[in-house]
């Protein structure tokens, strides 16, 4: 890949679309071949390789799909080019023209938008209005794009904004968009080590329990319980699986909102992330009326998709390491599971369970009891929980790392 500028690509893209060069007629001329010489030089390649096939001992005769057939005159249609494409064209003749008219919808792109690296981009035709950032093109027109995930033929694209004219909402959607298509989910030290001052230990104690069965018991809002599970971070982790496993208190979304807690684990897909509401502990979760869920519950559920709304809007922020001025939230995503800790299972109405289970399955929001949770602390105390082991990955050497 070579960071080039536009006027050198649009001199290379127009060197490669001339006509037939004078040695490749002469070469023609003189073994006697009949090709018209106003073609493309690749075109003309392409002749000359299947008037000489048989000396050459090469196989290109093979006809050339009818799809391609059809989009190639099509291209050429829109480009106004003409063209000597016929129905029984071979697969190298219509390849080299493909590649001919690609390149003058690269060339036309280039000569149009005069790209640079910064330009915010789009594909053309692209319902999901998907940003892009330019980091590159080649002389051939390939342009790619921040993140290094993806790249696209100039011609598909067109500009959403200058770098020269820097646009703060455009680009910050576009960062946004890069982190939100990126596939980089696999686990490194360097993550980990980013995320080192959260993460929490395996030591469960059953004083802690008891701790907690007493807290739930007195508690008259969900206000001690937030102060008691910032103290004790095994708790809310003894609901995950993986290892290592993290937790953050109060982490600020922005000045808007500021979630109770925030849970991670690792497994050998990566990361994943929990957005974690506290509620009153004194709620029947459900209304004993009517199949719905009581003015608590409601709460936390608008509270999780208000989170991660914020989240698809500033995920780029969001998963910046601290030392660039991010949250530290790597890996994260907006679709991440929700979980909302409210009432006790005395209070539960017949309806509870429907409903619950309605809710994770539609929105991957878990909703649970105080109790329910304290059952899972004891249930990793009597067991002896033992965390998955973690595969780190670094410089495409994987290897077992034991947390």
């Amino acid at each position: 890949m070579n960071t080039t500028n536009n006027e050198l690509v649009i001199a290379t893209i127009t060197n490669f679309i001339e006509f037939a060069t004078d040695e490749q007629k002469l070469i023609a001329n003189n073994l006697g071949l009949q090709i018209p010489s106003n073609i493309p030089k690749t075109v003309f390649a392409a002749k000359l390789r299947k008037e000489l096939s048989n000396e050459l001992c090469i196989d290109i005769h093979e006809k050339a799909p009818d799809g391609l057939i059809n989009y190639s005159l099509q291209l050429a249609s829109v480009l106004n080019v003409s063209t000597d494409i016929s129905d029984d064209i071979s697969k190298d003749e219509l390849s080299a023209w493909t590649k001919h008219l690609w390149s003058i919808q690269n060339l036309n792109a280039f000569k149009t938008y005069k790209f640079e690296p910064g330009d915010v981009v789009s594909i053309k035709d692209d319902n999901n209005s998907t940003f892009y950032i330019i980091s590159s093109f080649s002389t051939e027109g390939m342009v790619y794009f921040k993140g290094g995930k993806k790249r696209k033929w100039a011609g598909k694209l067109k500009i959403e904004c200058k770098a020269t004219e820097r646009n703060d909402t455009l680009y910050k959607k576009a960062l946004n968009d890069i982190e939100l298509h990126s596939r980089s989910h696999e686990w490194t030290i360097e993550k980990a080590d980013n995320l080192k001052e959260y993460e929490v230990s395996d030591e469960y104690h059953e004083y802690i329990a008891e701790e907690f069965d007493d807290e739930i018991r007195k508690a008259k809002d969900e206000s001690p319980l937030q102060r008691f599970l910032e103290k004790y971070p095994q708790i809310l982790c003894a609901t995950l699986i993986g290892n290592p496993r993290y937790l953050m208190s109060q982490k600020r979304f922005g000045a808007e909102f500021v979630p109770d807690f925030l849970l991670a684990d690792v497994d050998s897909i990566g990361i994943k992330w929990t957005l974690v509401e506290l509620e009153t502990p004194n709620s029947g979760i459900s209304l004993a009326s009517k199949n719905d869920f009581d003015q608590y519950t409601r709460k936390g559920i608008s509270q999780i998709k208000e989170w991660r709304e914020w989240l698809l809007q500033n995920l780029s922020y969001a998963s910046k390491p601290t030392s660039e001025k991010g949250l530290g939230l790597t890996g994260i995503r907006p679709d991440c599971d929700g979980l909302i800790l409210v009432g006790k299972r005395s209070l539960l109405n017949d309806t509870n369970s429907i409903i619950r289970r309605q809710i994770w399955e539609s929105d991957r929001i878990r909703i649970r009891t105080y109790d329910g949770l304290l059952e899972t602390l004891e249930t990793r105390i009597n067991d002896g929980f033992h965390p998955r082991r973690t595969w780190f990955i670094k410089e495409n050497n994987h290897f077992p790392f034991d947390r």
